[in-house]
């Protein structure tokens, strides 16, 4: 399958390479040049505040986060290369004049983009085939797919079973690396905001900000409360060195750069510049994973730990969406023989859904991200194709009554005769660039009537989703739409989508619309993690449809329909979150009447939702006895009839005690009956009947039935 950001981005360079384009090594070269420059090192201290740091007063707001979000600003892949290319040689520390160092800015800016250009000139506006040289730039380009708390906050988990031997071998535990990263955070916030406090812009000559990325060990150790000894250990860990940066051949944008694993440089000795925070704490998540694989008597066991790691914490995060009795770990599957055909890392069960995670430990190599085609197709296999081949496999088995479900207890699910609807959803461990578009590209997947397309995801984006749609209904709808919508929504990553469907209910009318989503859309989501996660309460978070409904009816039966797990309730709820606004104000305005009108009289009242193709009517009563519930499916299928409907949900509701009573849901093809029509005609003539004063509530019935009319007919 073509994407087609690609081929946007291939369109759009026609011009361009219509006239020439430098190589991609003579642009590096000249960049490296003049990284090499004397007192180069404030121009990147300058550039890392600017586009890194978020300026504001009294709150964070989404208007703050969006100055990170323009063109304009440089992405760290790019302050990366230029700390790279700036360790490659010898660095100093003079502070150039304010008209030199305004023409590094200048000149880096332009080289960046002219770099910029030539990565993304190997398209061919005839042949837009996706391959690993057509990506080098998305994966270069994209960004970040995580956080970095959650780097920091996954770190410890990730970690909890390798904590000897960081204490055995880099003398430092994870609790203390987590510390000490925490404390290097505030002693450079504090530091910043101090230089702004005491700026002097009348003395131009010593305007720099690098002083406030430089710390001391005694200062960390201070702060953190961490022995001295074991915070020299860990930035020590973290120091790029002159043996690796000899042996590193950082000669292009994707070649391995130092400055992203071991993103500290070392001043004298106890100064230490840390440019890039982010870079530190992305560092401590995935650097390690190397220093094991160095230790031949430990990598086997890092290994598994790993690979143990992945599923626990998918295991945790849906857990904390749909509760520790519906998910399982560790599933085998048997045939009745005996004979096990099969494992599911993670399975969840709600009613007659269930989801199917596939968790992979596989990073992206560094052939890959040169481009080389077979390298990223062979690491796409291992990291997403074979598991979600797995994951398929096993959801063939699930709705199959010859096989038999274990959990790691050795207990047997019970499973239902047919699921509805079954996820196959792949996880990997690590950011995985240009994800989405391998997935369209790349994964060779099949559909049934039962089993859904695949979604692939890192554990990042399983934890922010988890965070932010902590309820089964939530999240398996916001699923099922960005499923179906899959070919309809083009973003650069998952984050985008998430956020837009927090503001405005993830829902495209025409089937033919295609939706673009560019990553200032994420500000709205940025800022809600941030509150949950960081702790931060000077910031102003924007309402979302977790926030819009808050006390009303309408949250109300979506909440009492979370804690059910019956098939009818699952659909209804469904149905509720794909409602517009105005449908939701609706309810919420009549509902509170129909519950009045209850308590006020003490019969049963009823109202309406038409929606196209699917209905839903409600009754409100005291009692939910037999015989009303009976009433109610009866008036559910007249509607259903007489609207030509293909679905009609019905909900008994109370005015007292639990809300909810009884669901019900008619789903099968309209069809022509001469029964319901004489039923409808007489459902008519009742209608005109209650107008006239003279039918008493306990008079017979006049459809024959024996009973009284308010036991009857009184409420259709």
């Amino acid at each position: 399958m073509i994407y087609l950001y690609v081929i946007y981005k291939a369109i759009s360079r026609q011009n361009i390479m219509e006239s020439k384009i430098r190589s991609e090594a003579e642009i590096f070269d000249e960049l490296k040049k003049i990284c090499s420059l004397s007192g180069y090192i404030h121009v990147i201290a300058y550039f890392c505040h600017r586009d890194s740091y978020i300026s504001y007063h009294d709150k964070i707001n989404t208007e703050n986060l969006l100055q990170q979000t323009s063109e304009k600003q440089l992405i760290r892949n790019e302050i990366s290369t230029l700390i790279g290319l700036l360790i490659k040689s010898k660095i100093t520390y003079e502070l150039p004049a304010p008209k030199i160092f305004q023409s590094y800015i200048d000149k880096t800016e332009k080289l960046l983009e002219e770099l910029h250009i030539a990565v993304g000139a190997i398209y061919d506006s005839c042949n837009f085939e996706i391959n690993g040289a057509t990506l080098r730039e998305v994966i270069f380009y994209e960004g970040e797919a995580a956080y970095d708390f959650q780097y920091q906050d996954l770190s410890l988990k990730k970690y909890q079973n390798d904590n000897d031997w960081f204490i055995s071998k880099k003398r430092f535990s994870i609790q203390a690396a987590s510390s000490i990263i925490s404390a290097i955070y505030k002693v450079q916030q504090s530091k910043i905001v101090k230089y702004f406090k005491e700026i002097d812009l009348s003395n131009l000559n010593k305007l720099t900000i690098l002083p406030a990325f430089i710390v001391t060990s005694a200062e960390v150790s201070l702060e953190s409360g961490e022995d001295i000894l074991i915070v020299q250990a860990f930035l020590s860990s973290f120091t790029s060195s002159c043996k690796m940066i000899s042996e590193a051949n950082f000669s292009s944008l994707d070649d391995f750069n130092p400055a992203n694993a071991y993103p500290i440089i070392k001043k004298n000795t106890d100064e230490f510049i840390l440019l890039q925070p982010y870079r530190l704490v992305e560092a401590w998540y995935e650097t390690p994973f190397f220093w094991f694989m160095e230790d031949s008597n430990y990598k086997e066991i890092a290994n598994k730990n790993r690979g143990d790691f992945t599923e626990k914490f998918s295991e945790e995060r849906l857990k904390l969406v749909f509760g520790k009795n519906r998910v399982f770990t560790n599933i085998n599957i048997y045939e009745k023989q005996g004979k096990c055909v099969g494992e599911i890392d993670v399975l969840v069960l709600f009613g007659n859904r269930a989801i199917i995670l596939q968790a992979k430990s596989k990073k992206l190599t560094i052939q890959a991200r040169k481009g080389n085609d077979n390298c990223l197709k062979s690491d796409f296999k291992k990291a997403v194709q074979d598991a979600y081949n797995q994951a398929y496999e096993c959801a063939t088995y699930l709705n199959n009554r010859k096989y038999k479900f274990y959990d790691n207890q050795g207990n047997e699910l019970k499973i239902l005769p047919k699921y509805k609807e079954i996820y196959p959803l792949c996880v990997i461990s690590d950011h995985y660039p240009s994800l989405n578009i391998q997935v369209h590209s790349f994964l060779q997947y099949e559909k049934t009537n039962y089993i859904m397309p695949p979604y692939v995801i890192d554990i990042f984006f399983l934890d922010t989703l988890s965070e932010m749609l902590q309820s089964p209904l939530y999240f398996l709808s916001f699923l099922n739409r960005r499923i179906k919508y899959n070919t309809q929504i083009l973003a650069h990553h998952e984050l985008a989508i998430l956020s837009f469907h927090l503001q405005h209910n993830l829902w495209i009318t025409n089937g033919n619309q295609i939706v673009s989503l560019l990553d200032d859309i994420c500000v709205d989501l940025d800022l809600a993690m941030m509150v949950r996660r960081t702790g931060i309460t000077d910031i102003k978070i924007p309402q979302n449809i977790l926030t819009f409904y808050e006390g009303t009816y309408f949250k109300k039966l979506v909440d009492e329909i979370n804690l059910r797990n019956d098939s009818d309730s699952i659909e209804l709820g469904f149905f509720l979150l794909e409602l517009g606004s105005p449908s939701v104000e609706s309810l919420n305005k009549n509902i509170p009447k129909l519950i009045k009108a209850t308590i006020a009289d003490g019969h049963c009242h009823d109202l309406t939702l038409l929606g196209k193709q699917v209905g839903l009517t409600i009754h409100c009563s005291k009692e939910c006895t037999p015989d009303l519930i009976s009433i109610l499916k009866e008036h559910c299928l007249q509607k259903k009839y007489t609207k030509k409907a293909k679905k009609w949900f019905g909900a008994f509701i109370s005015p007292t005690g639990e809300f909810i009573q009884y669901i019900t849901n008619f789903d099968f093809d309209w069809v022509y009956s001469s029964e319901i029509e004489k039923k409808v005609k007489k459902v008519k003539i009742f209608s005109e009947l209650k107008k006239k004063p003279k039918l008493g509530r306990n008079d017979p019935c006049p459809c024959g039935s024996g009973k009284k009319y308010k036991k009857c007919h009184y409420n259709i």
